[in-house]
């Protein structure tokens, strides 16, 4: 069974649901520092329980959660069509979907925030208020530089928009925990500084995943269109005889 989605339908669909659900969680968190203290009106608490984008089990987390197992699925879905096409880079369509798999739970569960715990316990001081960070930059350039003979495979359109939900995933994942731990310690937790930078954070974050769901999935279908048109070209016998079918590019 195929994984068929398409592409511009990803778009369409996912990204105002996130911008929607970050909004709604700013603006709730917005409300409840307005009041000093105290929930504005009854009912609040249970309100920020399920729209908090900074926290577990909330509608946020699991549309997150979501986006980044929809991105390992199309993974699977391309990994499994170059391993019947003998594609040698098949074993990096596979390594990125366990990626994904992982960042999926990793997502729901916040297993990347033990980090912080493990270096503390292990007496190293990173200067950061999330220590976890330390630990992830390293992790991610090597894995990187794994990947470069793979995106210089790619082709180009593909290889540009993975880059570019690459570049917006990580500038939140990271490089936004960077700004969120300098508005911690300046204006602390419960303040509109932390609240925004925290939104911005998370709204990257599924902006990422959304455009690489749309890249793969446009490659994807990229590639089955040109393998489909080699196979009809030559079932109708329209190739001059004793000449191949144009390669498609497996990547």
């Amino acid at each position: 069974m195929r994984l068929t989605v398409h592409p511009r339908a990803l778009l369409w669909l996912l990204l105002p649901i996130a911008v929607l659900l970050v909004l709604a969680s700013f603006s709730a968190t917005l409300v409840g520092l307005a009041s000093a203290g105290t929930d504005p009106f009854v009912g609040y608490e249970r309100l920020m329980a399920a729209l908090a984008v900074d926290a577990e089990t909330t509608i946020p987390a699991w549309f997150s959660v979501s986006l980044l197992l929809l991105c390992a699925l199309l993974l699977v879905d391309v990994a499994r069509t170059t391993r019947l096409e003998g594609s040698r880079w098949r074993w990096h369509w596979a390594a990125l979907a366990v990626v994904f798999a992982y960042m999926s739970m990793d997502e729901g569960s916040r297993l990347h925030e033990t980090g912080s715990s493990v270096l503390e316990a292990a007496g190293i001081d990173t200067g950061l208020r999330f220590g976890w960070v330390a630990l992830a930059i390293p992790v991610m350039l090597v894995f990187l530089v794994l990947m470069i003979p793979f995106l210089l495979a790619l082709p180009r359109r593909t290889a540009l928009r993975f880059v570019l939900a690459g570049t917006v995933f990580v500038g939140g994942a990271v490089g936004m925990e960077f700004a969120g731990g300098w508005a911690w310690d300046t204006a602390g937790e419960q303040s509109a500084l932390y609240a925004g930078i925290s939104s911005v954070e998370e709204l990257l974050e599924m902006v990422g995943a959304i455009l690489f769901a749309w890249a793969v999935a446009d490659h994807q279908r990229r590639h089955l269109a040109a393998a489909a048109a080699v196979d009809g070209r030559a079932a109708a016998g329209s190739a001059p005889q004793g000449a191949s079918a144009a390669p498609v590019r497996a990547a």
